[in-house]
């Protein structure tokens, strides 16, 4: 009897995409796990971006006088965390294929079972 699989693509920037087979099921379990882990992620990246906002703003312009360098600073801050967000969004897989042949997600999408957890 042969082995039923879902297949679960992984984007990449810059590079091709990756595709993991795990049981039959388990792929749409995957996804909102994976999916629950980036929501926290996202959620604590932005708290601490804010944070540090507040800290460099309020340090530049209360200690050293110098708002305009706050500023900047601030914004630095905000661009560099927000690409970490970005990369972030690409830990959520698609399930692109349910209940396939194993062998079959093997030749089609090359995902061998390990898991995705």
């Amino acid at each position: 009897m042969t082995e039923l699989v879902d297949v679960l693509r992984f984007p990449r920037a810059g590079g091709p995409d990756r595709y993991v087979a795990v049981s039959a099921g388990e792929g749409a379990r995957v996804v909102e796990a994976r999916e629950d882990r980036r929501r926290k992620r996202v959620r604590l990246l932005r708290a601490l971006k804010w944070l540090v906002v507040l800290v460099v703003v309020g340090h530049a312009a209360v200690v050293a006088g110098e708002v305009a360098l706050g500023l900047l600073g601030a914004g630095l801050v905000h661009v560099l965390l927000g690409v970490d967000v970005l990369q972030v969004e690409r830990e959520v897989p698609d399930v692109v294929a349910a209940g396939i042949d194993s062998a079959t997600a093997q030749e089609r999408y090359g995902a061998g079972e390990n898991g995705a957890e």
